[in-house]
């Protein structure tokens, strides 16, 4: 891994107290949903990292010929894991690296039914838990469906995470 594309952090039970809260403001719900269908066309558009043809030079084949998961074939974005920020061009709201590359890891407490009753308008999130939230997919992951920021999917916090984990800062 490119030592410049590495970064530890540990993540408490609180926000860091040097950075702002919350850490992202302004976000209309109806633009997120928007860009995260546009996140899933990503693999056409070039805006993201995905599982593509680079990965058959990492990864020997299985004795079937295949790789072992699916793969977005004759893409190919140079990068067999994770691609340096802003290696891809930004989506309609200026973002880099919006889609694939890696989950990313969010301060919110997951909780599968969360949103069958939250408020509408900003919600929180639960006040406790055992799993953290993680969104967007990563390089590793084939389908689509899994390539949106809108994709929620829950992580251990204390896990040692792996190679499709990582965290966005975003501050205004």
């Amino acid at each position: 891994m490119n030592e410049k594309t590495r970064y530890i952090f540990v993540w408490g039970d609180e926000t860091p107290k040097s950075l702002p809260t919350p850490l992202v403001r302004g976000l209309n719900p109806r633009k997120s949903r928007q860009a995260g269908a546009a996140a899933a066309q990503a693999g056409k558009g070039g805006y993201g990292n995905f599982a593509d043809e680079s990965i058959k030079t990492k990864f020997l084949p299985s004795s079937s010929g295949q790789v072992g998961w699916i793969i977005f074939e004759g893409y190919d974005d140079g990068y067999v894991y994770t691609a340096p920020v802003g290696s891809f061009s930004p989506n309609e709201f200026g973002l880099y690296d919006v889609a694939g590359n890696v989950w990313e890891f969010c301060a919110d407490w997951y909780d599968e039914n969360y949103y069958q009753h939250s408020p509408t308008r900003n919600p929180q999130g639960p006040s406790n838990g055992s799993y953290r939230v993680l969104r967007g997919g990563s390089w590793s992951i084939g389908s689509p469906n899994y390539l949106r920021i809108a994709v929620r999917k829950k992580f251990n916090p204390s896990s040692p995470g792996g190679g499709g984990l990582g965290f966005r800062c975003c501050i205004r």
